[in-house]
């Protein structure tokens, strides 16, 4: 279990990287169409995402 507990930042860090490679591209393109109800919604998300990775806010675990 320690292990896993260990290994789990490594395997999880690049999924993140790159799923908030694909909400800041759908955030973009949202912003061209003037979609601002879907770009509100992402910058919203990124956002939140920003503020776990800074320690601002912490994430349930639910």
């Amino acid at each position: 279990m320690k292990l896993i507990t260990a290994a789990l930042p490594f395997v999880m860090d690049p999924l993140l990287d790159h799923s908030r490679d694909k909400l800041e591209d759908a955030y973009n393109r949202a912003k061209v169409r003037h979609d601002f109800l879907t770009a509100v919604l992402l910058s919203f998300r990124l956002e939140l995402d920003q503020a776990v990775e800074d320690k601002v806010l912490i994430e349930s675990p639910k």
